[in-house]
């Protein structure tokens, strides 16, 4: 497994204190971390999530906090906005989930998913947290073929995309109507 420092990805704010430009999004008390540059998809991807009923954390800015029983915690900055910054539509006010525990992040990029990708973990100092990738391409401009889907959502949500692979915090698989 590649072990990938959180210093690498995110700005250190103080022992076991993080601060990343991401955009977090939680399923109960489980949140998936979306990293990425201006631009490659990650408020549209949460947008996604949260129509098939995830709760917003925070968009584009992220504090990760070690908590005293060894846990990531994600949670909105002092002060954050309750919006979504969407492209092409704005600012959409958006309640904000006060904390989530980190369960893995993803990172968006123009090549950010090899074919056949390696395990790997983000360290937290000595917390580990999975990381997967996914190219950007398939959120551009609306063109999403990828969704990632939390634990326990409703198949009926689910419906509306076939044909779409899903990542579900933690486990990635093809919807059984997509041939491998």
């Amino acid at each position: 497994m590649t072990l990938i420092q959180a210093d690498s990805l995110c700005a250190v704010r103080g022992q076991g204190h993080w601060r990343a430009h991401a955009t977090c999004v939680a399923h109960g008390d489980h949140g998936l971390l979306i990293l990425g540059k201006s631009g490659a998809g990650k408020s549209t991807l949460a947008a996604e999530m949260i129509a098939l009923g995830c709760a917003l954390v925070c968009d584009d800015a992220v504090e990760i906090k070690l908590n005293s029983r060894r846990n990531l915690l994600c949670m909105p900055p002092e002060n954050a906005p309750e919006q979504l910054e969407m492209r092409g539509f704005g600012l959409l006010p958006i309640p904000l989930k006060r904390s989530a525990k980190l369960t893995c992040c993803l990172v968006l990029g123009e090549n950010a998913a090899p074919r056949f990708p390696p395990e790997e973990a983000v360290a937290f100092d000595e917390c580990e947290v999975p990381i997967y990738r996914a190219s950007s391409r398939y959120w551009a401009g609306g063109q999403s073929r990828f969704v990632v889907a939390p634990w326990g959502a409703d198949p009926a949500r689910l419906a509306v995309y076939p044909r779409h692979r899903f990542i579900c915090f933690g486990i990635c698989y093809r919807y059984p109507s997509i041939k491998q």
